[in-house]
């Protein structure tokens, strides 16, 4: 019995010591401007971050917009400034939701803080 216990617990710490997936102590920050058609700031807007919600397309860029789960949302300021911070996903892509001009492909996070941190919204 005592051998069987061990080597669950080997079996438990070699899972842990290689699977790749990110955990709950990760996050994921966005952060910018939205403004809006003229290019004013867009106060009161409700900015969305969104991931993949599993499956076979957790790790594509597209095809996910039917399973998506929402890592955060805010309401713009008085300056159009935004700012979402929540607990990382098991993927690299992310679906943010700014209204029309949103991205239809996920995107990296690396991308959230450089290609959308000014948005257009309606």
């Amino acid at each position: 019995m005592k051998a069987v216990r061990i080597l669950f617990l080997l079996g438990v710490v070699f899972l842990n010591t290689t699977c790749s997936k990110k955990t709950t102590d990760q996050f994921v920050t966005w952060q910018g401007y939205a403004v809006d058609q003229s290019g004013q700031p867009a106060v009161g807007k409700v900015i969305i971050l969104n991931a993949c919600g599993g499956g076979s397309a957790d790790k594509q860029p597209y095809g996910c917009p039917y399973n998506l789960f929402e890592i955060g949302r805010c309401t713009t300021d008085a300056t159009g400034h935004f700012y979402i911070h929540g607990n990382a996903a098991n993927n690299p892509y992310y679906y943010p939701d700014f209204g029309p001009m949103s991205p239809i492909d996920g995107v990296s996070e690396s991308d959230l803080s450089t290609k959308y941190n000014k948005v257009q919204v309606n």
